[in-house]
């Protein structure tokens, strides 16, 4: 009798210990699982290119940026263009179809404060190719805040002065 009580206390203590492994686990997932709920404006730049005048997030000096649509059927197209990957991170770089070009990119994540206000950050600028006179950066410094405005009045515009991103102004 003695040998199956103490095969019961055995027992139980495994239970126990599934139970509390089954109730960590449930709770990591569930930090993970968090849904943020992003705008109709997020959407707009999540997963799409954009073709730009200049490199995005290599300087905090510019105050606008037209964000023109790039069509991947362009074929030998040169230039800046800025990646949306997902509803976090971009990558602004420089591309072309020639190797004799200096290739310069910015690895970065952004979010929404609200429906026109963009916060982006810097992770990381990378050179690679004919680079002479490299900068020697590789990160830009604070975050910096832009305002998308509007989609219907044309192409979309990141820009750093809020009243110019207000529709009417």
């Amino acid at each position: 009798m003695e040998s199956s009580g103490y095969w019961r206390h055995y027992d139980m203590k495994l239970n126990i210990l599934y139970l509390i492994l089954i109730t960590l686990t449930l709770s990591c997932n569930s930090r993970h699982t968090e849904v943020h709920a992003y705008t109709a404006t997020e959407n707009t730049l999540s997963k799409k290119i954009f073709e730009t005048e200049e490199l995005f997030g290599i300087s905090n000096e510019p105050e606008d940026y037209v964000l023109m649509p790039h069509a991947d059927s362009v074929g030998l197209w040169v230039g800046n263009i800025i990646h949306f990957v997902d509803k976090e991170h971009f990558v602004s770089s420089y591309v072309a179809w020639c190797g004799n070009d200096c290739f310069t990119s910015a690895f970065g994540r952004y979010y929404f404060e609200d429906s026109s206000k963009v916060v982006f950050f810097t992770d990381s600028i990378k050179f690679s190719g004919e680079c002479r006179d490299r900068p020697k950066q590789t990160k830009t410094g604070p975050p910096v805040v832009f305002y998308l405005e509007d989609a219907s009045s044309g192409p979309l515009k990141l820009t750093r002065n809020r009243n110019k991103a207000e529709p009417g102004s």
